[in-house]
This record gives structure tokens, sequence and C-alpha cells, in this order.
């Protein structure tokens, strides 16, 4: 279902959304979207957003609720916007187109997911469901299908060693190693706002 299907099916009174553990709450202030509340069902916390202008420049104010105490922060939207942008760049400068042929590969599982797709589960006034549906296609390196587009992960034995993408007849793979190294250099950048 794309964007404007969802669009005309979706409720306009609706506040509530889940997908699988995640759940996102619109508030509102004066009868005028004020924020959103986070919470993520497994960890039970919950994480408040709120826009609001500072000196003509738009803020997100972000509060955890976590063990019974607030962490209170504000982040600048426009900084914030800029480290995802690097981030997403740094990701994909990760990537290294390979060969099926590739033998630093060969025989290694691939668990590979296409043909994404969200659909309503339930909806009601006021709340709604979503559920991701895909295909999941486990292999080895060698046999991977390149006429589907996919992504998923490389692995060897129980540990997951790479990400991977499949598009145009094209293979790429990111080293978690590398992507975990750039994951925390973008969580001190964003802790630092």
């Amino acid at each position: 279902m794309n964007e404007e299907e969802l669009g005309k099916v979706i409720p306009k009174t609706a506040k509530e959304f889940r997908l699988e553990n995640s759940i996102i709450k619109l508030t509102k202030s004066n009868g005028e979207p004020s924020g959103l509340i986070f919470k993520n069902k497994e960890n039970n916390h919950n994480t408040h957003y709120h826009v609001y202008q500072k000196d003509g420049k738009p803020f997100f104010h972000q509060t955890l609720e976590q063990k019974g105490k607030n962490i209170h922060y504000s982040i600048d939207i426009e900084k914030m916007l800029q480290m995802i942008g690097q981030g997403i760049e740094k990701m994909f400068s990760l990537a290294k187109k390979v060969e099926l042929t590739n033998e630093m590969f060969l025989g290694k599982n691939v668990i590979l997911g296409s043909n994404f797709d969200m659909n309503i589960k339930k909806s009601t006034n006021k709340k709604v469901e979503f559920e991701q549906l895909y295909d999941l296609n486990e292999t080895i390196f060698e046999k991977i299908d390149l006429t589907r587009n996919s992504v998923g992960s490389i692995w060897e034995g129980n540990n997951e060693t790479h990400m991977i993408f499949v598009k145009n007849g094209l293979v790429y793979v990111i080293d978690l190693n590398e992507l975990d190294k750039m994951a925390t250099e973008l969580d001190d950048m964003m802790n630092s706002l």
C-alpha cells in the first residue's frame, strides 16, 4: 500500500500508530499537533518529542522517561538532519560492490528480504495498527537471485558479519564491524547536540 492509499484509509481522528513493538502517539495542544510520543513495548521506555521555535530556528525538545526519572534534551533540528545525512552518506560509502564469485563470501549463509509492503492490520477511530509484509529467502551467497531487489545479512555460523543489498543485478556489502564504528561516531555526534 503506498502513501496515497494509506492517506485515504487512515482515519483523520487517529492519534496512535503501531508497527510491531513500536508505538507513536500524536499529542495536541489547543487543538493543534504539538508533539510525538515514541514507545517501544519491549523496553517500556517512552520518548516524547515536541517541536518548538527558538531564535527563529526549529528545535526538538526530547524527554526520555526512564525508571521514574525524566531526562530532557533540546536538539537543533537543522544540525540533527545534517548529522543524519552525514551518517547515511558515510554508511553508503562503506558499501563495497562484490561479485557472486567473491571467495570471501562463497558458501556463507545469506538471509534476504524483498517485496516490502505495509498494510493496515487493524484500525479504529483513534488507533491504527500496521503490519509489514515481505518475502524472506535463505540461501548461500553464490546462489543469490540477482533479479530480485532485496536487503539482508550474511552469516558465518551464528554470527551476522555483513549487511547485503541486491539492486538491479548488483550486490553490495557492508562490514558490520565498520558499521558499528560508524554508528558509535554518529551517536557521539548526536549526543554533542
